[in-house]
């Protein structure tokens, strides 16, 4: 849609600068090559430095896509390091818990074992308490 109204505007600067070329043109006068060639190049000249205002501003735009691609690029990239520095805290911590779920096994299964050697101790000085109450 605004290359239309590009385009639209170029063709009106045309127009007004061949009118303005035109402006004195007496009909019963006959045009002569000279007027014709300064007509055409006017119009000619008009066109390209309105094309050139396009490109410049096409150009100008396309810059300013580059450094938000760059920016955009940019916080990516710090992104995926987050990313990546997050997934190796979390391989750290499942490390960490699987040690200290292993302890905590460790730890369980010696409980259960001091706990048998006390009932076993228990149970062979239960007779000589008895005796001497």
């Amino acid at each position: 849609m605004s290359d239309i109204a590009a385009l639209e505007s170029r063709i009106s600067v045309a127009l007004d600068t061949i009118g303005t070329l035109l402006g004195d043109f007496d009909p019963v006068q006959e045009i002569t090559q000279e007027t014709l060639e300064q007509a055409c190049a006017a119009a000619s000249l008009a066109a390209r430095d309105e094309a050139q205002g396009v490109l410049d501003a096409a150009h100008a735009e396309i810059e300013g896509l580059r450094a938000t691609l760059a920016a955009e690029q940019s916080a990516i990239s710090q992104l995926h390091e987050r990313v990546a520095t997050l997934k190796a805290k979390m391989e750290r911590q499942q490390e960490q818990m699987i040690k200290l779920e292993t302890q905590n096994d460790l730890l369980h299964q010696q409980q259960m074992d001091d706990r048998s050697e006390l009932d076993d101790l228990i149970a062979a000085l239960e007779p000589l308490v008895k005796e001497n109450v």
